[in-house]
């Protein structure tokens, strides 16, 4: 069994002390489930202490509080704080989200404020109950505005006297990172006024850019100046290959964090800047389906993620004395081969070889007639149709 997931969101420093949101998902496979929020507060010096550490990975153990789970009415997930924290003042303003649908994209907005100095005091919580007005209870919470859908990483900060919701585009797959104004931090956010701030060129759904996606993109305040805001982002590829393996086997740079860096002025009045104006660091992204592009597939084009595991057509067998060597044609790029053997002293009943080869030597055969299947199996453990074929060993 799976074990359970927590996914990072967005955090604050307060004095000496580090306030960070994770979601929490229960343990299984796509979709993962939210279950609800945990907030883990970290001393600054303790967080030092840790990277400093005399043994590689040195450990920062924070204190953890779990917020009450509530899930509205209409069913769907929880809602799941700390997406975004924006601090104006002395009130953090925490943004969540919630999905009425677990596999449905977009996630409905939701808002709760509370005095910086009790922000892990969930009790002094207030939550946006809807037309302005605020809330003790969490069950008041409304969203922020009607059909209104932040994607699943966003930031909201305050630039040139207006509040901007900062997230990747909501289509299925875009290039694209935008931003939406505001006149309150509650919105609501002008979704038809939303201007580009930066349009990354090598993200793609197609052979072309590696099936790349983008997502998350999120500000960094911290990083950022006056002048400049630093944005974020992640990327990762739904590429398969004919075995279904994932783009990450053949490259670690895929799922590295990207970031922009955005003027300011995009953020100002009249007609924001043009996406050119923004400025990122060498992508670095290494082409990969480009070398063999056949390949290569669209995993979000199949129902389990995997294209159809190809038939094994022919296999060729050597015998010689107390041994065999067997071979057969490449079926795809990353498949695994189970090698089967039924004869004198072998049932047949589990793999003897399993090899990413397109051959291999077996020894210590007795004499005598044997039938060896090779079957072709995926990443996932799915099989396609297996060769088989009848030896004789001396």
């Amino acid at each position: 069994m799976s074990a359970d997931r927590y996914w990072e969101e967005d955090g604050i420093r307060t004095g000496g002390t580090i306030v960070k949101f994770y979601n929490h998902y229960l343990g299984g496979t796509v979709p993962y489930v939210p279950d609800g929020t945990v907030i883990a507060t970290f001393g600054v010096g303790k967080l030092g202490s840790a990277g400093r550490a005399h043994q590689y990975g040195g450990m920062a153990r924070p204190d953890l509080i779990t917020l009450p789970s509530y899930t509205p009415p209409a069913g769907g997930t929880p809602i799941l704080w700390g997406a975004s924290l924006l601090r104006t003042g002395n009130t953090v303003y925490i943004y969540g989200t919630q999905s009425p649908k677990l596999s449905a994209p977009g996630h409905l907005l939701y808002l709760a404020r509370v005095p910086v100095s009790q922000l892990t005091a969930f009790s002094a919580w207030r939550f946006y109950a809807g037309a302005g007005t605020w809330s003790a209870a969490q069950s008041d919470a409304r969203p922020m505005q009607a059909g209104a859908h932040a994607a699943s990483g966003f930031s909201v900060v305050q630039a040139g006297n207006r509040y901007w919701l900062i997230q990747a585009a909501t289509a299925e797959v875009a290039p694209d990172i935008d931003a939406y104004p505001a006149s309150t931090p509650w919105g609501p956010f002008h979704f038809t006024a939303g201007r580009l701030l930066y349009r990354d060129p090598a993200i793609g759904l197609d052979a072309a850019h590696d099936y790349r996606i983008l997502y998350e993109a999120r500000a960094e305040p911290a990083l950022s100046t006056r002048n400049t805001l630093v944005i974020s982002y992640n990327v990762n590829s739904e590429a398969v290959t004919t075995g279904c393996a994932p783009m990450s086997a053949f490259t670690n740079t895929l799922t590295l964090p990207r970031f922009v860096a955005v003027p300011m002025s995009a953020f100002g009045a009249g007609v924001g800047a043009h996406a050119s104006q923004a400025k990122s660091g060498p992508a670095g992204y290494p082409q990969i389906v480009q070398q063999n592009p056949s390949q290569w597939f669209d995993a979000w084009s199949y129902a389990d993620g995997c294209p159809p595991v190809p038939a094994l057509t022919s296999a060729r067998a050597r015998p010689a004395a107390g041994r065999v060597t067997l071979s057969w044609p490449d079926a795809g790029l990353r498949l695994r081969y189970h090698v089967y053997l039924r004869g004198p002293g072998e049932p047949g009943d589990a793999p003897v070889k399993i090899t990413l080869r397109t051959g291999v030597t077996i020894t210590g055969l007795q004499s005598g007639d044997y039938q060896a299947t090779v079957m072709p199996v995926n990443f996932k453990k799915q099989t396609g149709r297996a060769a088989k074929i009848t030896f004789t060993v001396p």
